[in-house]
């Protein structure tokens, strides 16, 4: 396995100069890991992960309660936290208009071990803008790499660019379904486009697994530039 943290470069969004973007190496997948740590344990994997979702179980369930929890295995601390806007104090909380999730941090001991032995390879040289996706959340289940027709998604990444203007069929975010020959669809609207993060309703007229891509074009360009989702977004109903 490569030990080097690959990254690129790209310009800047909005001001002059370039900034980084990380190239993804291979997934480590939960089997992998569990595998590495029974090795380093002494433990079996199947005690390793029951061990590790029975901690990550009681950190979330702290975490409805309010609870922090703090260099757990004496790397990573966890936050709940909420926001969200509204016009007065007499709203209807939920998950979604609070923006309620749970944030992870390196304590010491894991920004120690993060940079501990830590080399650089830049991939390439100078490169082209491009929008990127890093995550995609149904909010119907509450899942991540999923799609249920009809009902809200958001995504979130980096360099989106402008939200498409209505009668722009070229830009936005599109899904096709898996195994087909179809055209993509074009999802016509969203509730919000901002540079790193779009909210919407998934079309209800597609059934199978979709592919997502977002094209989008930035300002002062007429390149388009596409991103095309690794992960398959599995259908539910």
């Amino acid at each position: 396995m490569d030990p080097h943290f690959h990254y690129n470069v790209i310009p800047k969004t909005t001001t002059a100069g370039v900034t980084t973007r990380i190239v993804f190496q291979d997934e480590l997948t939960p089997a992998e890991i569990y595998a590495a740590a029974a090795t380093e344990s002494g433990l079996t994997a199947a005690q390793v992960e029951a061990a590790t979702t029975a901690a990550f179980r009681q950190i979330i369930i702290g975490a409805r309660r309010g609870q922090r929890a703090r260099r757990v295995g004496s790397y990573f601390s966890f936050t709940p936290r909420c926001g969200g806007g509204f016009p007065t104090a007499d709203f209807e909380p939920t998950v979604e208009n609070m923006n309620l999730a749970i944030n992870a941090a390196l304590s010491p001991d894991g920004d120690s071990l993060f940079v501990d032995g830590l080399t650089f390879q830049r991939d390439g040289i100078l490169g082209q803008k491009l929008p990127e996706i890093l995550r995609v959340y149904d909010a119907l289940t509450r899942t991540l790499d999923a799609f249920t027709p009809g009902n809200p998604f958001k995504i979130s990444g980096h360099d989106f660019g402008p939200e498409p203007a209505l009668g722009n069929t070229t830009c936005g975010l599109f899904l096709q379904t898996v195994g087909t020959t179809n055209p993509p669809t074009r999802i016509p609207a969203y509730s919000d486009w901002t540079p790193s993060e779009i909210t919407g309703a998934w079309p209800a007229s597609l059934s199978g697994d979709q592919r997502l891509t977002i094209t989008t074009s930035y300002e002062g360009s007429t390149d388009l530039r596409t991103f095309i989702w690794p992960t398959i977004l599995s259908i539910t109903t």
